[in-house]
């Protein structure tokens, strides 16, 4: 077979770049639509255009409260965990160029695995990360002023003119 009876045998190419925004778009929509309280889809986009373009429409603040401040936020999240998901596979895909490559090929989940261990037996948590910043910003500080403390003690390396 030449080349040109394999580019007429081909099938025609689904343009996916036209199909995923509208479903997900409809996912976010019912998303934020189904919960414990029924709000129909159609309040919600009402509240998406309150909102979003100031449309001015009559709406149930209860239902506004919770579809803007709860549900929509909650879509969002997972939106963009599911984007950085699907991410994260194609890197890890494209890195090792097999397509059917998963996160225990390398050992990625027992890792994860062991450090949300770690994270719940050692009782780490934001308090932690928030001490280990603070720590890591008293590191750079001193790593900034270490050499002229060195200078005042005679050292060669230093900043600014010997005194």
């Amino acid at each position: 077979m030449t080349a040109i009876d394999r580019s007429v045998m081909r099938r025609p190419q689904w343009h996916w770049w036209v199909i995923i925004p509208p479903v997900l778009l409809a996912a976010l929509l019912f998303g934020a639509a189904i919960g414990e309280v029924s709000i129909p889809p159609l309040v919600v986009l009402k509240v998406l255009a309150n909102k979003a373009l100031n449309a001015g429409y009559a709406v149930d603040k209860i239902d506004e409260g919770i579809v803007w401040n709860y549900r929509m936020a909650r879509a969002v999240v997972a939106m963009c965990c599911g984007a950085g998901l699907a991410l994260s596979g194609v890197v890890l895909q494209a890195l090792l160029r097999n397509a059917l490559a998963d996160p225990y090929l390398l050992g990625i989940s027992a890792g994860a695995s062991t450090g949300a261990v770690a994270v719940t037996i050692l009782g780490l948590g934001g308090g932690a990360i928030r001490c280990l910043s603070v720590r890591s910003a008293g590191r750079w500080w001193l790593s900034l002023l270490w050499p002229c403390w060195r200078r005042r003690q005679g050292a060669v390396w230093a900043c600014g003119p010997r005194a």
